[in-house]
């Protein structure tokens, strides 16, 4: 008797969290896929560091970004010659919002942070452009709803500087949730 491995087409498809591979290969839409999983620890790690130190680590973007690379390439390649050119173009347009947040933060003198910007171009590695403008305008809004509240008790001790990145998480979190 024979036993059958995962068909290979599948398993990518499912691995990789590839909404138009699922359907094409007959896996179901829901739940959470290996590009959410990484991009969630990638999100929790800045997170982390951003919290504490207020800095984002270089290696750890380096090493998320090679990890966004390869994601993308065997995208690609378990897609189709097909999936190439969609897949660049949503993957250009994630990257945008980084590129915006960087010319930000040249612009502005440093009150928007390199690392939000270098964050965010990793981002496009794993998020589309109306993904990434999502991810950056939750965080922002949990941010501002912080600091407003803050305000609002009347806190003497305000600092102008605040991490993005814990919000950014959040924000995160609470989109997969509510995919579920």
């Amino acid at each position: 008797m024979k036993i059958k491995m995962f068909n290979r087409k599948i398993w990518i498809c499912a691995l990789l969290g590839s909404n138009s591979l699922r359907r094409r290969n007959g896996v179901k839409n829901g739940g959470i896929g290996m590009r959410e999983f990484l991009l969630g620890v990638f999100l929790g790690g800045c997170a982390w560091t951003d919290g504490k130190k207020k800095e984002i680590n270089l290696l750890w973007l380096l090493f998320w970004a090679a990890v966004g690379t390869f994601y993308i390439f065997v995208g690609m390649w378990s897609g189709g010659f097909w999936d190439v050119g969609t897949e660049s173009i949503k993957r250009l347009g994630g990257i945008f919002i980084g590129l915006f947040l960087l010319a930000a933060a040249f612009i502005s003198g440093g009150q928007v942070g390199i690392g939000d910007g270098l964050v965010f171009l990793v981002c496009g590695l794993y998020l589309d452009f109306w993904e990434s403008s999502l991810l950056l305008m939750s965080g922002l809004l949990l941010l501002v709803g912080k600091y407003v509240l803050s305000i609002l008790q009347g806190h003497k001790n305000r600092s102008r500087e605040h991490p993005l990145f814990p919000y950014v998480f959040v924000a995160y979190m609470g989109g997969l949730l509510w995919k579920l």
